[in-house]
């Protein structure tokens, strides 16, 4: 009896968890579906599952059968079985290009919450000949997708109605970007621009076709990819590449990041002077004021002489740039700079 009076107890208690054990994946909510995809999801105990298709104001436009009992493995945990998967192969141009929803029903109950998405449809919702397209053809290749410095190339295919991947490649990184550097086809370098007061990172990748294409600085008019010039906003805010004619890109010209508030300012340029990341100092170098500045990245910046400005990731680099001062500094380990000579 006591056996009995538990079994009926855990049964009572399971109820709830098995009949919340349900959910409609495909379409999800704000999906935005072309071509042929699945309308799928799952559900622990059901009899004949059906997803009703309604357009914008809310009027039925198909009632659509699944297959249930398929197998879901990642299902056990919810429903203690694993061929609980409902799904069916759904041609989203026949219902044209617009909005709609999608509700799914267990012997016409409905379970799940309903989903809203949009439909794209390759020409006019009348045009019956464009629901299943035939001998069409394109090849498009996508650089920064999905990351920074990779490149897909997708291409149509007609069995699926979908634009399939069918190449990808991923850049050879050279590091910052800097002056002077040549970025080859299929090699990125990365860095920060300051634009309209804010420090803005991007990549700068060199595909395949020996485009040049910039990302992640989310400007609209700023991120993508140029055959032969970057845009002129760039330019303003003293970028300036050149296209060479084997394909690869080289860096004329970046803007120098002037010295913010939050610097340190250490005071005097000095010898054995040393200047710490986010820290500054100032000076005059042959009648000429100077700052002389250490960013965040350990880059040193020389501003304000009208001459000799820029960053530098090296003391190399730096030295060869102020030798004509005679003037040498020496990048340490922790990307601190020491002040080895001033004139």
């Amino acid at each position: 009896m006591f056996f009995w009076l538990r079994l009926c107890l855990g049964l009572f208690l399971l109820a709830p968890s098995l009949v919340h054990a349900e959910v409609l994946e495909t379409p999800g909510n704000g999906d935005k579906l072309s071509g042929l995809g699945l309308i799928r999801g799952w559900k622990c105990e059901a009899g004949d599952i059906t997803v009703k298709l309604s357009d914008a104001d809310g009027n039925a436009v198909e009632t659509v059968p699944m297959v249930y009992r398929s197998e879901r493995g990642d299902t056990s945990g919810a429903c203690g079985d694993t061929n609980n998967g409902f799904v069916a192969i759904y041609n989203w141009a026949n219902l044209g290009s617009g909005a709609y929803t999608a509700q799914a029903y267990d012997d016409d109950v409905p379970f799940g919450a309903e989903h809203s998405f949009t439909v794209t449809k390759a020409g006019r919702n009348d045009d019956a000949d464009r629901d299943y397209l035939k001998e069409a053809e394109a090849r498009v290749v996508v650089p920064n997708f999905p990351e920074p410095g990779e490149t897909t190339t997708f291409e149509w295919n007609q069995s699926t109605q979908h634009l399939e991947m069918v190449m990808w490649t991923a850049a050879t990184d050279l590091g910052p970007c800097v002056e002077e550097l040549t970025v080859g086809t299929e090699e990125m370098c990365s860095g920060s621009l300051t634009i309209a007061g804010s420090d803005i990172n991007y990549t700068f990748t060199v595909d395949a076709d020996g485009q040049a294409c910039i990302a992640g600085t989310g400007v609209t008019a700023i991120d993508g990819c140029h055959a032969v010039s970057l845009p002129g906003i760039l330019e303003d805010i003293g970028v300036s590449v050149t296209r060479n004619d084997d394909g690869s890109w080289t860096i004329d010209s970046l803007p120098v990041p002037e010295p913010v508030d939050s610097f340190v300012n250490l005071g005097t340029c000095k010898v054995d002077l040393i200047v710490q990341p986010g820290a500054m100092c100032s000076g005059s170098i042959l009648g000429i004021d100077f700052t002389f500045s250490v960013n965040a990245d350990g880059q040193a910046c020389i501003d304000e002489t009208g001459i000799l400005d820029g960053c530098f990731d090296t003391d190399d680099a730096l030295n060869a740039a102020i030798s004509i001062a005679n003037a040498a500094a020496t990048k340490n380990a922790d990307n601190s700079w020491t002040i080895d000579r001033l004139p």
